[in-house]
């Protein structure tokens, strides 16, 4: 089962880098890049969370993401941050997303609706452990 799902994946995020998604999508973390890494850093954040939401799997978005960033044109941002970024946010978007197969299974456990579980409980949690996670990023990219 797992090897079908990372074919399919990859399958999928091979498709999708042939589209003009992958372009707007380059164009975008470009200009993100440009501006700051915490700027790149909430881009990341709201693109694969808005895919989480509507059903799109972290293992196909990330992908994406590492594929269209060039480092060359990005001297000031260090693969390390990057890396962490995209470890970060693929916790963040399942954890909060009410798709995710283990927030719904926890949501029938305790009899609770998956947006509490996803949103109320997740969602505290991340938003301070979010902030934690852009100091981290700065000091990853500082060193």
């Amino acid at each position: 089962m797992e090897i079908c799902l990372f074919l399919s994946a990859g399958l999928f995020g091979n498709a999708v880098s042939h589209t003009p998604v992958k372009q707007l999508l380059e164009k975008s973390m470009q200009w993100s890049a440009q501006q700051s890494i915490g700027t790149l850093f909430s881009f990341i954040i709201l693109f694969v969370t808005l895919m989480a939401f509507i059903g799109v799997h972290q293992i196909i978005v990330i992908p994406l993401i590492l594929t269209s960033l060039n480092f060359a044109e990005m001297p000031g941002i260090t693969v390390v941050s990057v890396a962490f970024m995209c470890i970060f946010t693929w916790m963040l978007s399942s954890s909060i997303s009410p798709l995710n197969a283990l927030n719904i299974i926890i949501s029938q456990c305790v009899q609770k609706n998956g947006l509490t579980v996803a949103f109320r409980w997740n969602g505290v949690y991340f938003i301070s452990v979010t902030g934690m996670a852009f100091l981290y990023v700065y000091i990853l990219n500082w060193f």
